[in-house]
């Protein structure tokens, strides 16, 4: 149905509001045209918790691609 469109989501902390997009995507059958990129924690212990349960949230999703980084590289 979808066979053309690329969709890239960004994300980085907040994953109530990935979780929300993706449940959405998949719930209209496109969440297998979807490319998932985070930005990192940097090593802060506070956003590593955050990044991690973000990335565990997309993981529960069958998406393209995720990509994700330690570091940050300042979505923005």
């Amino acid at each position: 149905m979808y066979q053309d469109l690329s969709i890239l989501l960004f994300g980085h902390t907040r994953a109530t509001y990935i979780a929300d997009v993706l449940e959405s995507l998949d719930r209209q059958g496109a969440i297998s045209n979807v490319d998932v990129w985070l930005d990192g924690h940097q090593g802060a212990p506070d956003v590593k918790y955050k990044t991690e349960l973000v990335r565990e949230v997309v993981s529960n999703y069958k998406v393209r691609s995720l990509n994700s980084h330690n570091g940050s590289l300042g979505f923005r």
